[in-house]
């Protein structure tokens, strides 16, 4: 039953990725993919459909993998704090510095891992919630969701298949078009 299940709202993002050395590059890209999108910019065009530097959804974690690896990030990401912490209060010995350096730059590597899995990982649960037919959340310009339409969710599926990169959040069971949520874990 739907109510059970937490809710995922996946960011999926078009701009930045491995490629981008640089804020210029950066800020290259995001020009070219928003030439299309000056007069919704300046206010001139209203429309209903997401930017295309990045679409929100949201839909049902019916399997719980994305609120596993939300947790599992959250815990990595609380590991770098605490190692962190104990490098830079220089209370350690050399060797133990080296050793926290070494640790530190290995759970960097996992996490940066874990980043690239979460963006396949997200688009292919989109997937999943489309296949069963689940409804799937859209967010408008207005920054409100609404059920995504027919022949919007191809488009939906397509552009999170090639996202650069995600932002999730996992939310407690609620309907699927509140406003206000309550986080359970994210992952960005």
């Amino acid at each position: 039953m739907e109510e059970h299940r937490n809710i995922v709202q996946a960011e999926f993002f078009h701009v930045g990725g491995k490629n981008t050395h640089s804020l210029g590059d950066l800020f290259a890209e995001c020009r070219e993919r928003t030439s299309d999108d000056i007069e919704l910019i300046s206010g001139e065009m209203k429309r209903d459909t997401p930017t295309s530097m990045k679409i929100a959804v949201r839909f049902y974690d019916g399997s719980g993998i994305l609120t596993n690896a939300a947790l599992k990030f959250k815990a990595l990401e609380e590991r770098e704090k605490a190692l962190a912490t104990r490098i830079f209060s220089g209370a350690e010995s050399r060797l133990r510095q080296r050793m926290l350096n070494f640790r530190a730059s290995r759970l960097a590597g996992k996490i940066l891992a874990m980043k690239e899995r979460n963006v396949i990982l997200a688009a292919t649960e989109l997937r999943v919630a489309y296949m069963a037919k689940e409804h799937i959340a859209v967010e408008r310009p207005d920054r409100h969701f609404t059920l995504a339409r027919g022949d919007e969710l191809y488009e939906l599926l397509e552009a999170a298949a090639k996202a650069k990169n995600v932002w999730f959040f996992v939310f407690e069971p609620n309907n699927l078009l509140a406003d206000k949520n309550t986080v359970v874990a994210h992952a960005w």
